[in-house]
């Protein structure tokens, strides 16, 4: 079951030094979601933020030429 704004599932990371919110949902609805969450954080703070969408890849790994 997916969230108002299209995300599947979402957390809040970090909130002692300002916070990150992260949301996880299909690529195609990543703008939406963040637009969304940005938009409803600032009417309930009255504060801006910084939306990112970004892609999940592969972690970090030796690499060797």
């Amino acid at each position: 079951e997916r969230m108002a704004s299209g995300a599947i599932g979402a957390r809040l990371t970090g909130a002692g030094f300002g916070g990150c919110g992260i949301a996880i949902g299909p690529r195609s609805e990543a703008e939406t979601i963040a637009r969304d969450a940005a938009a409803r954080y600032a009417r309930r703070t009255g504060l801006t933020t910084l939306p990112i969408a970004e892609q999940a890849v592969d972690g970090a790994r030796i690499v060797r030429h």
